[in-house]
């Protein structure tokens, strides 16, 4: 599994899960997302949820409301 290098929060359960070399910290694209067929969520109330059959369609708010795309032919997130 990959994470963002950049995160909204950097967590302790986030680190400890990089520690333990279940997470990559990677720049991870609007492309990349568009193309995975798993997503997961993370944090210390819930632990590790997978999202099966994810689709970005359904998350187009979602990332809109954390990110904004800057440069579209790039597909590069930022916040």
């Amino acid at each position: 599994w990959i994470t963002p290098k950049v995160a909204l929060l950097e967590g302790t359960t986030k680190a400890r899960y990089v520690e333990n070399n279940i997470l990559k910290l990677k720049d991870i694209t609007l492309e990349m997302l568009k193309n995975c067929t798993e997503f997961a969520t993370l944090n210390a109330m819930i632990g590790f949820n997978i999202i099966e059959d994810f689709k970005i369609e359904g998350y187009k708010k979602w990332l809109q409301k954390y990110y904004k795309i800057v440069n579209i032919k790039s597909n590069r997130l930022i916040k």
